[in-house]
């Protein structure tokens, strides 16, 4: 008898899930299989100990899925923001290392408004004076 994954009465490969369950993953907004970001939070220098989104929600912070809700927890991690005793640093580091900080809320600012910044600074930088 040969193996036919998902027909019943024939044995199923070592490992395999019976038919008809489903796999069982975490709740969370990031894809399967997509990596950690790095968080505000992580060890970033001396400021990151202070920051107040280590008590938070990490996943907060990296909004996915539907506009309404990216812009509800894109508002939920500024709120966090405002009240951090590092936020100058946190944006500052933000700022100067781009590709790490790449996606998410940091410093208070979204990956867009960071990116508009950027992008005001770079042509700020190229004006003769």
């Amino acid at each position: 008898m040969t193996s036919r994954p998902g027909v019943s009465g024939y044995p199923r490969a070592p490992g395999a899930r019976p038919s008809g369950t489903a796999s069982v993953r975490p709740k969370t907004n990031r894809p399967a299989g997509a990596p950690r970001f790095r968080t505000p939070g992580d060890d970033m220098g001396p400021w990151s100990p202070a920051a107040a989104c280590r008590k938070a929600d990490p996943e907060l912070f990296f909004p996915m899925g539907p506009s309404g809700l990216s812009r509800e927890q894109t508002r939920r991690a500024k709120a966090i923001c405002q009240q951090c005793p590092v936020l100058e640093s946190c944006r500052s580091w933000a700022m100067a290392y781009p590709k790490l900080a790449e996606y998410g809320v940091w410093g208070g600012l979204s990956e867009d408004e960071r990116r508009t910044l950027r992008g005001r600074e770079l042509r700020a930088a190229r004006r003769p004076e």
